[in-house]
Formats: C-alpha cells, structure tokens, sequence
C-alpha cells in the first residue's frame, strides 16, 4: 500500500482536497478522523502526510547554511545604518558616515576574532559582507532622514536579528577553538555588541549599551547555551535564534533594564 501511495501521490492529494477539505469547512472533524483512521484511502494520506513532514524536516536540515546567511546579511545592514545614522546626528562627513558604519559592523568580530586566536585579517575574506555594509551606508545617506526615522521601527526588528545572529557567530566561531563556556560568552557579547560599544565611543557618547539597555543580557544568553550544549544541532541553533530576537523585541517594547545598583535592606 505505501507503494502505491509514493507512486501515486497526486492521486491521494486530489482525495484529500475532494473529500477531506470540504469536511473541515463545515467543520466535520469527527468524520474527517474517521476517514482517516478506518479507511484504506484514509491511512494512505495519513502515510502521505507524514512523508511531507518529513521532507519538510530534511529541507530545514539541508538549508540552514542559506538561511544563516541571509540573517547575517540582514544584521550587516542593521547596524551598518545605525551605525551611519548616529554619524549623522552627529553631522559628521561623509568619511565618517562610512568609518563609523563599518566599525559598528564589523568591530565587534574584529575583537573577537583577537581575544580568542582567529587573525583579524578575516574580515577581508568577508567580500559579500563589506559590499552589504558600504551599499546600507550608501542608501543611508541618500535617504532623507524623515524616512529613516519613520522605520526605525523596522530598524529595531532588524537590529535584533543581526544582534541575533552576530552573538550566536560569536559563539560558533569560539566553540570551534574548543574555548570553555566562559570565553564562547564573551564571544558571543562582543560579537553581538561589541561594534555598538565601539560606534558609540567614537561618537562621543556614553555606551548606551551600558547603562540603559539590556541588550548584552540576551547576546550573553546565546553564548551561554551553546556553550553547556557544544553539540548543538542546526534546528536547535534555529530555535536559540528565535528565542535572542524574541526577548530582545519584548525588552524594547517594556523598555525593560538593569538596575544601577543592588540595594541590600537590613
């Protein structure tokens, strides 16, 4: 029967929208489960069903390399144009329009890369990346400033992406050098933040990274489970991705910070 169900697979999806489909709408689902359940035809989509989940499941295996990247690309351009912005704001020229967006970008890995026995030569390997930074400061400063300001809501969403996905790099590239949990942590922090730290200083503005924003809290949460889970797979890399953009939407959206101080009461 599976034979004849992998043979004939436009046949079974042409029984599941005939019969199946029409039964959900008038919202039958007890018949649709019995169809299923009792009936040849019934185990046979079944059987179809799971070999698409299946498919499905070997394609998110098979395509993470693609999807990483274009993530990585995402995040690129996120802080390339924070970076630029904040050059603006503080009206410098165009040569340092382009130098504070490149630091914001690419800074972090840099010190990274140093601190944990990579050449910082790297980053020249990186074509694609550099062509993605300087064509986002490009735009940047072509497009009136309105404009920007009217998507920094869309800036921030792509902020936590490249945050996101720049920690979880950080962490990859220490767990390679079989690093200990510690050092993937600070990895993953000065991968994810460390261009911001940079871009702020050469702005002359105190690190708000620092003082008013949780933003480290969830690069460092990144680096701290792929390090206790060296062996992470790629779905569950997937899902650590998620989880880093997800909190940090949620700490901009409550404005939620650190506290100054620990205050202890007798």
């Amino acid at each position: 029967m599976r034979g004849w169900c992998a043979e004939n697979s436009a046949t079974v999806m042409t029984v599941l929208l005939v019969i199946l489909v029409p039964l959900y709408q008038r919202g039958n689902y007890d018949i649709i489960i019995l169809n299923i359940v009792e009936n040849e035809i019934g185990s046979c989509v079944l059987s179809y069903f799971f070999n698409v989940l299946s498919l499905i499941y070997s394609r998110i295996v098979e395509v993470p390399f693609m999807i990483w990247d274009i993530f990585n690309y995402i995040g690129i351009a996120a802080f390339a144009i924070s970076g630029a912005m904040m050059a603006m704001e503080e009206t410098y020229d165009l040569f340092g329009v382009y130098v504070l967006g490149f630091v914001t970008t690419f800074g972090g890995g840099v010190i990274r890369n140093i601190l944990i026995g990579l050449p910082a030569s790297m980053l020249w390997e990186q074509k694609i990346a550099i062509y993605t930074a300087l064509t986002a400061i490009t735009i940047t400063i072509i497009t009136p400033m309105l404009w920007l300001r009217m998507w920094k809501r869309l800036l921030v969403l792509f902020d936590a992406i490249g945050l996101s996905a720049f920690s979880i790099q950080g962490a990859l590239f220490a767990v390679d050098q079989r690093l200990p949990i510690h050092a993937i942590m600070v990895a993953s922090v000065l991968t994810g933040i460390g261009g911001g730290l940079i871009r702020d200083v050469l702005a002359g503005r105190k690190p708000l990274l620092l003082k008013e924003d949780v933003y480290a809290v969830w690069s460092m949460l990144s680096g701290f489970i792929i390090g206790l889970h060296k062996e992470i797979t790629d779905v569950e890399l997937f899902f650590v991705f998620i989880l880093v953009v997800t909190m940090r939407m949620i700490s901009v959206h409550y404005q939620l910070k650190l506290p100054l101080k620990i205050v202890w009461h007798n």
